[in-house]
């Protein structure tokens, strides 16, 4: 009896799970709220989740990470209002920005057939007419100084104790440099170089 609902339970798990030669793989979110700074100043909220393949290795069922999709939410104000998405198959949107009553999301990662943004010009636009739409070159993209969403990196233990909290901008500076992915890779760098004649 109690080996029938055990196997029970664990075929009810199986469509959540992707089983493989040495180990299983299921799915697992984090989510927390951080502050970005805005080039003007301005400070917004932003809610954060980033969906991972969770691989589990057997015997010792080590897990893991392999980040697969971004999400994010914020108030974008009118005509928006609170804007929600879950960009598929892109793994980091390293800055949200507004500039003459648009906004900017750049975006990063491999997504295949999931792409909706142009490779050499990676942002995603929320229109102040109510539409949103890729760019179309650089003319679109407005010169920004900086990064302002926090990528993964840093031990993964440090990095997923940041769930369900609020994540404070210059807590985020702090830990984003102490804790580059490689040489440069710092928020103090501008995202994209517009050619001349992109806007200001």
């Amino acid at each position: 009896m109690r080996r029938r609902a055990l196997l029970g339970a664990t075929a009810s798990a199986l469509p959540a799970l992707a089983v493989s030669g040495c180990g299983f793989r299921g799915e697992y979110t984090l989510s927390w709220d951080e502050e970005v700074l805005l080039h003007d100043g301005e400070v917004i909220v932003v809610h954060v989740t980033r969906h991972f393949w969770r691989d589990f290795q057997l015997p010792t069922f080590q897990s893991d990470y392999i980040l697969r999709d971004m999400e994010i939410a914020f108030d974008a104000g009118p005509p928006w209002g609170r804007y929600r998405r879950r960009f598929t198959g892109y793994s980091w949107i390293y800055m949200i920005d507004r500039k003459g009553g648009n906004w900017y999301l750049a975006l990063s990662g491999d997504p295949g057939k999931h792409r909706i943004t142009n490779p050499l010009f990676p942002f995603w636009i929320l229109g102040a007419d109510g539409k949103e739409r890729p760019a179309a070159s650089s003319e679109d993209i407005p010169n920004f100084p900086r990064l302002n969403v926090l990528p993964f990196l840093g031990p993964q233990d440090k990095f997923f104790s940041f769930k369900g909290s609020l994540l404070k901008w210059d807590q985020k500076l702090a830990y984003w440099r102490a804790n580059p992915r490689s040489g440069g890779d710092i928020p103090d760098r501008p995202p994209f170089k517009p050619v001349s004649g992109a806007k200001e």
